[in-house]
């Protein structure tokens, strides 16, 4: 279950991006096939340590393969090995410092390690980074990447400020449809302690 917990909030936090982020360049057909690969090794035998193997490689060949290090990241946090997954985050960061989710993903990660400091200092960033893309985004033409974004700053902010975090769910939620208020569901009126217990797999 955790392991569905956690992909699944992977996934939320990078559909705020998927429609709006520029276009990633052409990556190396070899370098897909190690993924494709560590894919089908997931899906056969659960193992990840060789899904991670696999995945290393695609990245030996190409370094800025973005869908590569995001697989990584992924791994690395269902099998918990947290400086592993740190390090992929802030290669993640280097190579396209203008996603928010990558930023965030990163905060969470100190999180994680009991690094409150730098958690804070990552989700504050991923919040500006999400506001300027509201600042100029037209809500009528993307109404659903509008509303993904403001929902994962009202995430970010359940760590550093719960109190304006609430106010924004409340929000959202008066105007959500019925499978976006699952969503936020999750993580509404809760804690920063208890997201992290359930990110976890703790509870």
């Amino acid at each position: 279950m955790f392991k569905f917990i956690l992909l699944g909030f992977c996934f939320l936090l990078s559909s705020c991006n998927n429609s709006l982020v520029k276009k990633e360049k052409r990556i190396n057909p070899k370098a897909v096939s190690y993924i494709d690969s560590a894919t089908k090794v997931l899906l056969t035998t659960g193992d990840y340590q060789k899904a991670i193997k696999l995945t290393e490689l695609a990245i030996a060949i190409d370094s800025d393969f973005v869908s590569a290090y995001e697989h990584l990241f992924g791994y690395c946090l269902i099998l918990k090995e947290y400086d592993k997954a740190l390090k992929t985050s802030l290669k993640l960061n280097k190579i396209r410092p203008y996603r928010a989710d990558f930023i965030s993903s990163t905060g969470l990660v100190f999180f994680f390690m009991h690094d409150t400091l730098n958690g804070k200092k990552y989700l504050q960033k991923s919040t500006l980074v999400y506001q300027n893309i509201v600042d100029t985004l037209k809500r009528d033409k993307y109404p659903k990447e509008y509303f993904d974004i403001k929902s994962a700053q009202a995430f970010n902010l359940i760590f550093y400020d719960n109190i304006t975090s609430e106010k924004m769910y409340a929000l959202l939620y008066a105007e959500a449809d019925s499978s976006q208020k699952i969503n936020l569901d999750f993580y509404r009126n809760k804690s920063a302690a208890e997201v992290i217990k359930i990110l976890k797999g703790e509870e």
